[in-house]
């Protein structure tokens, strides 16, 4: 069992069928709820680094089908043993079977990965009927058939599809998030704190390696969230790229607190004028060509907001409560920045209850002069292939222009009323912090 090392990447826990397996009801079993909570052989030591441990467990009805492959493989192993004398012309058993024993491989390794696809993972999206901050995700089976004895890595895949695993090449969070959801918004914390806080909260992604940390960090930092000091070095927006540790001796600092204490901007040294700023280079011109169509403007009736993603939000549960309205039927958003849209996608996917359509429309050019156009419109399974083409092109294209929309049905409504809004608001604004437009129209029910 793995102990709070926070070293590395998240622990991945799988247990024993005999111990524990999962039916038909997505209860946190209470072996897994016990070891989420405490650690050690003997179970005595309360477990700190919640958000650095996953766990995945046996399907029942698929127990029986992974033993009767694992009898009939250790049988053909048995096979392979030094035989006694054999009649005259009778192959040995070990020849015989040779090609049974490769096939019977391959279906264990699938049928193991078939059985292990429950997997519980920190989230404070928990159960229902949980007491513990513990969601539960089950793995498509047919998506383990291609790759047999690669459990691992479909477990990895189905938790960066929940937006719950950064990857070092993934990008990292809003750092206006990362501030008020840890004690950085208090004003200061250290390196090592503050990175200990993403394998403590189960509210926060969790990381492989510390990538996407040191990167979000230096986002912070260049976007003027941030300030980062270590020793004599001082780093705040504009300054040249430095090296960013992670330690008890290194701080990151708010803007707003580092500006009270009189830490940022450094005092003026008494000496020559400095040498003029560096002007920050360009952002890539918009693609040239005929404008994307022009949506259809929302219904009289309709609730409509503008702003970053969070505000716009709160803007039109506000506008929904003052008119009365206890539930939305369908919910609109337009993103205008590539990043923050493709940010959005993993979160829309993850909502639940709902019918969600996802739209991209524009284009790119290329260093070479070609151009590239797009107009999509379709599930979030089928986003989330686009998005992996598109990521790569957009970061290299001398000129972009991508608009995405998501539209989300809910077909009982979403309540306005209670947390159910705030709740809605807090994950999809987690990762996403861009400039949005938002309309909304009420339910059915209440028409």
């Amino acid at each position: 069992m793995p102990d709070d090392v926070g070293h590395g990447r998240p622990k991945l826990v799988v247990l024993a069928y005999d111990a524990v397996s999962v039916g038909a009801a997505e209860d946190v079993p209470e072996l897994v709820r016990r070891l989420y909570l405490r650690k050690g052989s003997d179970g005595s030591a309360l477990r700190l680094l919640r958000n650095n441990v996953v766990f995945v467990v046996a399907d029942d009805a698929r127990k029986a089908d992974m033993r009767r492959h694992a009898s009939r493989r250790l049988a053909l192993r048995e096979l392979r043993k030094p035989e006694p004398a054999r009649p005259p012309g009778r192959a040995p058993a070990g020849t015989r079977c040779a090609s049974w024993r490769r096939g019977r491989r391959q279906e264990l390794a699938l049928a193991v990965q078939q059985c292990y696809r429950h997997v519980f993972y920190p989230s404070r999206h928990r159960v229902e009927s949980a007491d513990v901050d513990l969601a539960h995700s089950a793995i498509d089976i047919h998506s383990t058939s291609d790759q047999p004895g690669a459990g691992q890595r479909h477990v990895a895949r189905a938790l960066a599809d929940l937006n719950k695993l950064r990857h070092p090449e993934d990008e990292p969070d809003s750092p206006a998030y990362v501030r008020d959801r840890t004690p950085l918004k208090k004003g200061e914390i250290t390196t090592a704190a503050l990175r200990n806080e993403f394998r403590r909260d189960p509210g926060l992604p969790m990381l492989v390696g510390d990538d996407v940390f040191v990167r979000g960090v230096r986002l912070g930092v260049e976007q003027g969230e941030y300030v980062y000091r270590r020793g004599d070095l001082l780093l705040g927006p504009g300054d040249p790229f430095a090296e960013i540790v992670i330690d008890e001796q290194s701080l990151v600092f708010t803007m707003a607190f580092a500006k009270n204490r009189g830490i940022w901007p450094r005092p003026a040294p008494d000496a020559p004028e400095p040498d003029p700023p560096v002007p920050p280079k360009p952002d890539p011109p918009v693609l040239p060509g005929p404008d994307p169509p022009v949506p259809p403007p929302p219904p009289p009736d309709a609730l409509t907001a503008e702003g970053v993603l969070r505000d716009a939000l709160t803007q039109l549960w506000e506008q929904a409560r003052g008119r009365g309205i206890e539930r939305v039927g369908m919910l609109t958003i337009r993103m205008f920045e590539a990043g923050d849209a493709f940010r959005l996608l993993g979160s829309v996917g993850g909502v639940q209850r709902a019918e969600k359509v996802v739209t991209f429309t524009g284009g790119y050019e290329t260093r070479d002069g070609g151009s590239f156009q797009i107009e999509f419109r379709g599930p979030v399974t089928d986003a989330q292939p686009v998005r992996e083409f598109l990521e790569p092109q957009l970061r290299d294209a001398t000129a972009r222009n991508l608009e995405a929309g998501f539209e989300l049905t809910f077909a009982d409504g979403l309540p306005t009323a209670g947390d159910a809004a705030e709740a809605f608001t807090e994950r999809l604004s987690r990762f996403a912090g861009g400039a949005a437009y938002v309309s909304a129209t009420v339910h059915a029910a209440e028409s």
